[in-house]
């Protein structure tokens, strides 16, 4: 992992296929970890593409970790039925 993003000082999210051949989930989870403030998530049924394999599941994370932060710091997101 690179020190300069482990001192970034921004939010970040790292998503990962459960099923990635290229780089292992494990692993990432572990060098994600040292970063400060940021989320890692799985998806699972997804390789090295899951925005391709699981575009909704992607997105939605995506949406829920950039959805602003209610007045206790908890960030909130609130679905939308695209129905």
């Amino acid at each position: 992992m690179n020190e300069r993003l482990e001192q970034a000082g921004v939010p970040l999210l790292a998503v990962f296929g459960e099923q990635d051949q290229i780089y292992a989930a494990h692993e990432a989870l572990r060098a994600y970890a040292k970063v400060t403030g940021s989320q890692t998530r799985l998806i699972p049924d997804a390789g090295h593409a899951p925005n391709v394999e699981q575009p909704r599941v992607l997105a939605q994370l995506i949406l829920a970790f950039s959805a602003p932060a209610d007045p206790g710091g908890e960030r909130r997101h609130e679905e939308r039925s695209s129905r």
